[in-house]
């Protein structure tokens, strides 16, 4: 069985987080499995969206929002840190994830799908990148390919904050005033609403195991290497700049 590395970076800041990966990938260090959860809020969207179109910008200056444009596709999302994420980062030439944009996102969500299963949740693999439970979306996904090295990153609804999310997002539910909230409440999902006693840290040990078996592979904890970290910070330069956050 492979050995990749997992590492638990804790509370981190998005812009960092998107340099860490582009650290990892053109580092000499093998494939990894970071976890995460975002530092302060954060409204992120995808590659080839427009800020203003996908965010209340003015809301996000004065709610001190982060606004974070990220280097994969996808739509506009509300991060917190009630929320997981992960990141997979397998280094290439060759590859354990299927080539296909679509058979890789399968197999990596096959590991949130397991974990689900370890907490008593029913879960399954809708359209290209979702993961949904009774309908409702309980896991996004995107990914980005480069060098050689398969990014894919999601969230993993542990808790959510619908308030704050129908407050700046520009999506169609805002055009429903007062019933946005409950209109995103159908649209999502969370573990806490499914199973209320179940700890952050239990979710974690899940998804570990969840991704060791999808995968097959054998996560050792690690942390990063002095020259990641070094370019993570270089990397992180442009991801926290207006020039790329608001390109379009």
């Amino acid at each position: 069985m492979a050995g990749w590395r997992f590492i638990d970076l804790g509370r981190v800041n998005m812009f960092h987080l998107f340099g860490i990966e582009d650290a990892i990938v053109n580092s000499d260090q093998p494939s990894t499995v970071l976890f995460w959860i975002v530092d302060k809020p954060t409204a992120s969207i995808g590659y080839f969206q427009s800020v203003e179109q996908e965010l209340n910008v003015e809301r996000c200056k004065k709610n001190n929002i982060i606004i974070s444009r990220r280097p994969c596709g996808g739509g506009a999302v509300y991060f917190d840190d009630r929320e997981l994420y992960y990141s997979v980062i397998e280094k290439g030439p060759e590859h354990i994830l299927p080539d296909t944009i679509d058979g890789s996102f399968k197999r990596v969500c096959k590991g949130l799908i397991y974990a689900l299963e370890n907490l008593g949740i029913k879960a399954e693999f809708s359209g290209k990148n979702d993961i949904l439970v009774n309908g409702k979306k309980i896991s996004g996904n995107a990914q980005a390919r480069k060098n050689d090295s398969y990014i894919i990153h999601g969230t993993f609804l542990y808790d959510f904050d619908f308030e704050t999310a129908t407050r700046i997002l520009n999506i169609p539910i805002e055009k429903f005033a007062d019933k946005g909230i409950s209109l995103l409440r159908e649209r999502i999902i969370t573990i806490r609403e499914l199973k209320p006693d179940v700890t952050i840290n239990q979710v974690k040990e899940e998804m570990r195991r969840g991704f060791e078996r999808a995968l097959g592979v054998e996560l050792i904890d690690s942390e990063l290497s002095d020259e990641e970290l070094e370019m993570s910070r270089e990397f992180m330069k442009k991801y926290s700049s207006d020039e790329w956050n608001f390109r379009r």
